[in-house]
């Protein structure tokens, strides 16, 4: 189970609408929904699906019906909503024993994905 995890509401600020329940049960309780947000930007599109109590987040982001990336993450131990300089920003943390320091999705005011491997020494 993710912990921490943001409000639904605070992901519902984040992409600015509400979510989408893919295996259609609207009534488990978050955190232990299934639950799917999407964004558009310009002829930027991304799709995020969060399964929290399995440690799993799906990422897709499209220019203009074309994927750019896609991404399946599992182990994803917390979640982090974040405004910062202007920017608003989901983070996703990962296991310790992961070489994976995070990765931000920044929903304002452009979409973009930053993903840092390694500890940078």
């Amino acid at each position: 189970m993710m912990d921490p995890m943001p409000a639904l509401e605070d992901l519902v600020w984040l992409f600015e609408n509400e979510p989408v329940y893919p295996f259609g049960v609207e009534d488990a309780p978050w955190p232990y929904a299934c639950v799917r947000f999407a964004l558009t930007r310009g002829s930027l599109h991304v799709e995020v699906e969060v399964e929290p109590a399995s440690e799993l987040v799906k990422l897709s982001l499209s220019s203009d019906g074309d994927e750019l990336v896609g991404l399946e993450l599992h182990q994803v131990r917390s979640l982090v909503v974040e405004k910062q300089a202007g920017r608003e920003l989901l983070g996703l943390v990962f296991g310790e024993q992961l070489p994976v320091e995070g990765l931000w999705l920044q929903t304002k005011p452009s979409l973009s994905v930053t993903w840092r491997t390694g500890t940078g020494e």
